[in-house]
Order: structure tokens, then C-alpha cells, then sequence
């Protein structure tokens, strides 16, 4: 439920191809969260009586209106991967007519927001290896998305409040299993 169906096909990142390099002395919010519902995430079945419920009471279902535990729910219950959109501060708009993936404010808001997502993972998990093409397995092309193997609940939690996240959500989760 992206919205992106008709998204051009996600291809392989090659991060050092964009040639950009996030200044050294770049500062990253320290973004509070909420603890965990439970320390076990929901079950599919249970992810989606919570959507049901949702749109029973007239709402139009969007990622947006669930809180951190069952957008991490969700996702572990797929197959960890979420799909990220991705903004420069500030931008509210995107016109897609105009945009440009390569200018340094599109470059900038995708190395901030990769290099936030490694650091708290590395800060998180300080015995684990992350290397950034194994966390991040497709980009687009042409859109401003990329694709995430990702089920930490603190990481989600932060990432999504981070200013540069247009959207977080589950991309292997599916509704439908459950119906």
C-alpha cells in the first residue's frame, strides 16, 4: 500500500556512484521514542484485525496512521524489507515533474538519511557488521525510494521521525494474507 504500483522497476545501489560525500560535521537529532507495546511484535493476523478495525471506523488506510510497534509489527511479520521515501528537509511537495535526483539538496537528504540509519543501527547492535548494501537492497531510479532489510523497532522508530523520511513502511507485509 505505497502508492508506488506503477513505480518504475527498483534497481541494485551502487552508493559510491553519486559521488557525493555528507559533510563531516553534520548533526543528527537525538529523536525520543516511545517504548515497544510488548517486547514480541504482533502477529500478521493481528496487524491486520488492527487495519480492519481502522478502516471499519471510516479511515483511509495509510502507514501513517499506525503507530511505531505496528508499523514494526508489520513488518517482521513480513519479511523485514520496508520501503522508504525520502525528502530534503523542509519539502513538504514533491513536484515529480521537476524533480531531480541528483541535485546536492535530493543527494544530501539520501546520504543524511542512510548515514542516520547506520549509525543508530552500529549504536544499537555495536557487535554486528553493517554494511550499508546489505541493509540497503534496491533504490529507484527515478523516485526519491529506496528499499530496506530492516527489523530493529528503536531503528524504525527513529527513522521514521527523522526529517528526511517522507514515508516508512512495511514493503513485505501483505494485507490480503490475512483477509
Amino acid at each position: 500500500m505505497t502508492g508506488c504500483d506503477n513505480a518504475p522497476e527498483p534497481v541494485e545501489p551502487k552508493p559510491a556512484d553519486t559521488g557525493f560525500v555528507l559533510p563531516q560535521d553534520v548533526v543528527f537529532p537525538d529523536i525520543a521514542i516511545d517504548p515497544p507495546t510488548d517486547s514480541l511484535p504482533m502477529s500478521g493476523k493481528e496487524v491486520f484485525d488492527y487495519v480492519k478495525n481502522l478502516l471499519n471506523r471510516g479511515f483511509d488506510f495509510e502507514w501513517g496512521l499506525v503507530d511505531d510497534y505496528v508499523l514494526w509489527s508489520a513488518t517482521v511479520a513480513g519479511d523485514s524489507t520496508m520501503v522508504l521515501g525520502y525528502k530534503p528537509e523542509g519539502v513538504t511537495e514533491i513536484d515529480y515533474a521537476t524533480l531531480d535526483l541528483k541535485s546536492y539538496e535530493w543527494q544530501y537528504a539520501r546520504a543524511y538519511t542512510i548515514e542516520f540509519l547506520m549509525r543508530e543501527l552500529r549504536r544499537l547492535h555495536p557487535d554486528s557488521v553493517f554494511v550499508e548494501e546489505n541493509v540497503i537492497w534496491k533504490e529507484q531510479k527515478l523516485l526519491p525510494v529506496m528499499y530496506l532489510k530492516l527489523a530493529d523497532y528503536e531503528a524504525i522508530a527513529r527513522l521514521r521521525k527523522l526529517p528526511t523520511v517522507r514515508y516508512l513502511e512495511p514493503h513485505g507485509y501483505n494485507l490480503e494474507e490475512y483477509e
